[in-house]
This record gives structure tokens, C-alpha cells and sequence, in this order.
């Protein structure tokens, strides 16, 4: 009879008995360390450091071990995403209970951390590779850092896992090339690392609490473990976009005249200049760069002459406050293509210039 009692079996059904819990937003949480402390002041400075915009409710259990209910999705979010968590540097391991397993048989080990990769080779800085070398010496992939531009180059490969605080942290990873075999040792440092012992590398005790042989206690870690500060403005890409070039765009009219000849408008550098068939370019004078140079037949350039006499100016004047448009004629430059010397040409020029300088009007001349 005693025996078909203890033999008897309830069937349950967990997914019905999850949907009717009153809350879903549980975490349990576990505080490693070997130091006394106050569950008071843990929780005071739990709801700091998590920055928490609604209420919380803790229920102890053994080892160290709480229950935590919040009543704000966003704070049950960011203390799950967030960490490593930790009072008087000790850490604070948190997980999402699953509403199957009793809070003290869960396992409740792992800590999220960002390490860093020192001098590894920037072939190395990406996903694939950053998540193969940490689930084989790190710990569980997570993520990689990227900077603003999308890029995981930098000084150092910063990777974001999920270490067993029951095991020594690592002070370096190794890489063989399969081709030349040749082994690079590259370190490891951790950002914001709770305390360590310096004997085993395992987090949440220090020296005087390790459980190493006496023999065995020899230092084999040290504070060169930490990672200094991250600092996101230190470690950006900079975009800089490609200079227009500076190209010279030349303007050249070509004459409908059955001699052949063309007639260029070169840059002003490299001076303004009437060419013909057999005409050399280099003939100009240098240092006036407003120069006609006429080296063509004068029937040809008095063809020219007459084109231009049909160009007009357009120029505003104003009369009584009313804005009017003056036709000016180019007649007068014409005559003085026609007429005058380049040498009388290139001192009125020169004239003209001094004049403007001076703030006189001068004349329209070419």
C-alpha cells in the first residue's frame, strides 16, 4: 500500500502553468563571492547601476541566489543585454528563469563580458574568425564590435562573450597559419573585470581565498588583465571624400570661313590667342595674359571684325529708380582691331588697368 502511494505520478502541463504566472518578467540573479556582505546595500546598488525606471521585488535563496520580478519591460531588457553587473566588484550573474527549473539547481555561471584581442591580424578581424577563436579559448560568441562606419579594424579585436566564471580567465589566444605553421600568441584583456585571483584566474575570490594547493600558489595573472576604458570617440572611422579634380575646361569657337584657319580662346594662363595654319603657339608674349596675338592674313581678321560688329552687351542702367537694359555696340573695338598697332593696344590696356585701380571708369577697349 505504502509503496503504490509513493509510485503515484501528476501530470503537468508547464507551458499552461507558465502562461498563468502573474509575471513574466523574472530574472535570477546570483552573487559570487566569498566576502560577507549586506543584501540591502547589494540591491540599493543593483537599482544604480542598472538605472532601473520601474519597481523591482527580490525573493533570497540559498547560495547566494535571488529571484527578481520587475514591473518594466525596458528594465528587464537592459539588465539581461547589459553587464557584467557588479557590487564591490564582485560579480553579479543574472539570467532569465524559465519558470521549469528550481532556482537553485539552475545553472547560473555566465558572465558577459567585452575582451580584446591585441595585435591580431587585421585578415582575423571579422565574425567569422572572431567567432571561431572565441568558442574555442574565449568562451560563447556573442557579438563584434563595430565602429561607425560599419568597420572592425582597429588597434584591438573587441569581442563580446559569455565567460564561465567557473573557469580561469585566458591571458592569451593562439593562432597557427596552415600554410607556414607559424604560431602568433596574441593577448587578451577584459573590459571591466571583476576582481580575479592572481593564482587560478578564476572570478569572484581573490589570493587569501583561493583553493590552490599551497604549493601551487604562485602568481600567474595580474591587473594587466584590465582593459583601460573604452572609449567609442577614440576608436572612429573617418570618411574624407575624393577632391574634385582640378580640370581646365577650354572654350574654343571655330570660324565658318572656307580659308580653314581656327581661332581657340585659350585659359588665361595661358593667354588669349588668334591662331592660324603655320601659326605657332608659343609665339605670344608671356605676362599679358589679355593679349591678342594676330599672326593670321588682315582679310581674314577683318572677317572676324565683322562678326563681332553684331555682338551686343547687355547692361543695366537705372533711370528716376527704374531699371532699363542699354544695348552697348562693340563697334568702337572693332575700329580699334582694324585700326590700331598691338603695341598702342597693349599700352592702353595697361592704362585701363591703372585707371580701374584707381577707381576711374575706364573706357571699353580691346
Amino acid at each position: 500500500m505504502v509503496a503504490e502511494q509513493d509510485d503515484e505520478v501528476v501530470v503537468v502541463y508547464f507551458d499552461a502553468a507558465k502562461n498563468k504566472m502573474k509575471s513574466h518578467l523574472l530574472v535570477v540573479g546570483r552573487y559570487v563571492t566569498t566576502q560577507v556582505y549586506s543584501t540591502r546595500g547589494l540591491f540599493q546598488r543593483m537599482r544604480q547601476a542598472w538605472q532601473l525606471r520601474g519597481a523591482i521585488e527580490e525573493k533570497p535563496f540559498a547560495d547566494n541566489r535571488y529571484l527578481i520580478e520587475f514591473k518594466h519591460e525596458g528594465d528587464y531588457n537592459h539588465v539581461l543585454k547589459g553587464g557584467p553587473w557588479a557590487y564591490q566588484n564582485y560579480p553579479m550573474l543574472v539570467k532569465a528563469y524559465d519558470g521549469h527549473a528550481p532556482v537553485a539547481e539552475m545553472s547560473l555561471n555566465m558572465m558577459p563580458i567585452w575582451v580584446r584581442i591585441l595585435d591580431l591580424p587585421l585578415a582575423l578581424m571579422n565574425e567569422e574568425w572572431g567567432r571561431e577563436i572565441t568558442n574555442k579559448q574565449l568562451g560563447q560568441f556573442k557579438e563584434v564590435a563595430k565602429d561607425n562606419k560599419n568597420k572592425m579594424w582597429d588597434n584591438t579585436f573587441r569581442i563580446r562573450i559569455e565567460h564561465d566564471v567557473s573557469r580561469p580567465i585566458r591571458r592569451w589566444v593562439k593562432v597557427q597559419d596552415s600554410k607556414s605553421r607559424e604560431l602568433l600568441r596574441n593577448d587578451v584583456k577584459y573590459e571591466r573585470l571583476p576582481n580575479f585571483c592572481f593564482y587560478c584566474g578564476v572570478v569572484g575570490h581573490v589570493e587569501r581565498a583561493c583553493m590552490l594547493p599551497e604549493e601551487e600558489n604562485m602568481v600567474r595573472y595580474c591587473v594587466e588583465q584590465r582593459a583601460s576604458p573604452y572609449k567609442p570617440s577614440e576608436h572612429r572611422s573617418y570618411y574624407l571624400p575624393a577632391e574634385p579634380a582640378n580640370v581646365k575646361r577650354h572654350v574654343k569657337l571655330y570660324s565658318t570661313s572656307s580659308s580653314g584657319w581656327k581661332c581657340p580662346v585659350q585659359s588665361e594662363s595661358e593667354g588669349n590667342m588668334l591662331q592660324g595654319p603655320g601659326t605657332d603657339a608659343g609665339a605670344h608674349e608671356e605676362g599679358y595674359e589679355e593679349e591678342e596675338t594676330v599672326s593670321t592674313p588682315r582679310l581674314e581678321v577683318l572677317d572676324m571684325a565683322e562678326a563681332v560688329e553684331k555682338l551686343t552687351v547687355g547692361d543695366k542702367e537705372t533711370t528716376n529708380g527704374n531699371a532699363c537694359v542699354t544695348d552697348l555696340q562693340v563697334t568702337q573695338a572693332v575700329q580699334a582691331i582694324k585700326n590700331k598697332p598691338r603695341w598702342v593696344r597693349r599700352v592702353q590696356k595697361e592704362q585701363n588697368k591703372q585707371a580701374a585701380r584707381c577707381g576711374k571708369a575706364g573706357s571699353l577697349r580691346v
